[in-house]
């Protein structure tokens, strides 16, 4: 599976790893130094002051972590350290926590269906095969529609129950017209809309920033 690639072990790679957080040490250092060693500059309030205490607060964890041994959440602020330097990826996160509200919405319509159809479920697959495979109770009928809702195990899920009434059908069938095809499709619209905005915010922003500056510069021309 490694394609014979060597195999670090534990102490190597946290060497590396602290190999690692001193370049970033000393990254931090030098733009601290580019503020003239000024607390409040450096910590400047906005996304400088969120993002600068965030690194630190991340490099401090990383290398408590790796100096007791207790590297258990080592791999979650990588992710989180490497983020902060990332702009791009800022951006989209903030886009998408914008697009949390307005998902609410269908997304609580699409939990509505899914309780309403697991307890449905529930009762009429009651003492079947089907039943006592996929809906012996509420939340696990509830874990089962939420992965045939992905088409992660649709069409198998429906084949004991199928086999054995075709009636059965017009369950799985309208579940998944309800789910899939609409509630799936209305969360995808929403998220693209909301994008779009986001993106037309942007250009807006830029814009007005542009002839903000520009004024300002033809000011003290």
């Amino acid at each position: 599976p490694n394609s014979n690639a060597m195999l670090l072990t534990v102490f190597q790679t946290q060497i590396i790893e602290l190999a690692c957080l001193v370049v970033i040490c000393i990254y931090l250092l030098v733009r601290f130094a580019d503020d003239g060693f000024v607390p409040r500059l450096f910590f400047f309030p906005g996304q400088k002051r969120w993002r600068h205490t965030l690194q630190i607060w991340v490099l401090v964890s990383l290398l408590a972590g790796n100096l007791s041994g207790g590297t258990k959440f080592n791999p979650l602020l990588r992710m989180l350290i490497l983020g902060t330097f990332l702009r791009s990826f800022q951006r989209e996160l903030w886009t998408f926590l914008k697009m949390i509200p307005q998902m609410i919405l269908v997304l609580s319509i699409l939990a509505v269906i899914v309780v309403f159809y697991a307890w449905f479920g529930v009762v009429i697959f009651y003492d079947t095969p089907e039943g006592k495979e996929s809906f012996p109770s509420l939340i696990e009928g509830i874990w089962t529609l939420w992965i045939c809702v992905t088409t992660a195990n649709y069409p198998d899920v429906m084949m004991p129950s199928y086999n054995t009434n075709r009636v059965t059908a017009i369950f799985w069938i309208s579940f998944m017209v309800i789910s899939y095809f609409y509630c799936m499709n209305l969360v995808l619209s929403v998220s693209l809309n909301k994008y779009d905005e986001s993106i037309a915010e942007r250009s807006k922003s830029r814009e007005r920033l542009s002839k903000k500056l520009l004024t300002e510069a033809f000011t003290l021309l």
